[in-house]
């Protein structure tokens, strides 16, 4: 038995670093990774690609988000576009003799997302980006991304928890003093984020949530990437046996044992 986790895995850009201020070197970066490749090789095809800041398990999640595809040749066309043209000697992009380049942080105790770092990488590479995985130690991370916002891309995992409010992330108000870690501000996403919260009915609400959702998306401030399943083994004479992003013992009560 397998089912979503609450803990999508993104990379989130420092929107106040210089690298990322042209929306297209953005979005060229989420086309140049092969996210479902990270599902197949670091999953093993356990995990489901997020495609925005509302997770699939939420009755707020717009199913009509695109989950944007693997394509170098885009990103090659996005990043020719934002004047990022010229090539070094080695094959790394650069404009007015800058090297298109950023690094890449994580915590080095988590196998998994260093592992990603370094396919990343890779793929990255492909389309003539240097992005450089740091590994850091975990107190250290938190130092550099939580408290200083010292960083150029971060590659981190959100515990969502179970009720809708992305506020905490994705409002201007949490630059500072909450987790909007890359500085994203944008004041119809403010505006929307509100009034959806103060929305007690939900037939009202999700058309905020989505139009919340489309908004985000539409501006690339994270690489959103994977949510990766809660997997379980039930002996087939266990019965009637139910998970989800709760977890595996909602309706302990009840199973039972087949004859």
């Amino acid at each position: 038995m397998s089912c979503h986790t609450c803990r999508p895995t993104s990379c989130a850009f420092n929107l106040k670093r210089p690298v990322f201020h042209d929306r297209r070197v953005r979005e060229a970066i989420i086309h140049a990774i092969n996210r479902q490749n990270l599902v197949e090789v670091l999953l093993n095809g356990q995990g489901r690609l997020v495609a925005g800041p509302i997770p699939p398990y939420f009755w707020a999640y717009d199913a009509s988000l695109p989950l944007e595809v693997f394509n170098p040749q885009k990103a090659n066309t996005l990043l020719d576009y934002a004047g990022w043209s010229a090539r070094t000697k080695e094959g790394w992009r650069e404009r007015e003799g800058a090297v298109l380049e950023f690094t890449m942080k994580t915590n080095a105790d988590n196998k998994l997302r260093s592992d990603a770092l370094v396919m990343m990488q890779a793929d990255l590479a492909n389309v003539g980006i240097r992005a450089k995985p740091e590994l850091l130690e975990f107190g250290k991370l938190v130092e550099d991304v939580l408290q200083r916002r010292d960083f150029d891309a971060v590659l981190l995992s959100w515990k969502t928890g179970y009720a809708v409010d992305p506020s905490p992330v994705w409002h201007s108000r949490a630059i500072e003093n909450g987790y909007n870690l890359g500085a994203y501000r944008n004041v119809q996403v403010d505006s929307l984020l509100t009034a959806a919260r103060l929305e007690t009915d939900r037939a009202r609400a999700k058309p905020l949530w989505r139009a919340f959702q489309q908004q985000v998306v539409a501006d690339c401030p994270y690489v959103f990437l994977y949510n990766q399943d809660n997997v379980a083994v039930v002996k087939k004479q266990l019965q009637n046996v139910k998970m989800d992003v709760r977890g595996y013992l909602i309706n302990v009560e009840e199973w039972y044992i087949a004859n």
